[in-house]
């Protein structure tokens, strides 16, 4: 598969998705590192780790340039409007934005 990154810049932040997988659904998880304080983003194809994000970078969970104080629903927002074909999304919350109460 030729694979062809995209890349873009918002708000001085770079954004990259890996290779637009056809039928594939793609994800990424937003959340916070707390050791380090950066947030991450866990990229992921189909439910599994993004084949093409590990063969670059070593991993599948790729720190940010936000750290703590930033809002995760900032990032969110921004790595939305870099990739529109991904799903992202904030770890720990459904479908609707919530964490489960139960």
């Amino acid at each position: 598969m030729k694979s062809t990154l995209a890349n873009g810049t918002f708000g001085g932040k770079t954004g990259i998705a890996s290779p637009r997988c056809i039928g594939a659904e793609r994800k990424m998880i937003v959340s916070l590192e707390k050791k380090t304080g950066f947030i991450v983003v866990e990229n992921l194809v189909d439910g599994r780790p993004d084949a093409e994000i590990c063969r670059l970078f070593g991993t599948h969970i790729l720190p940010t340039s936000w750290t703590r104080p930033t809002r995760l629903e900032y990032v969110q927002y921004q790595l939305q409007h870099l990739n529109p074909d991904v799903d992202v999304v904030i770890a720990g919350r459904n479908e609707f934005g919530y964490r489960p109460t139960f």
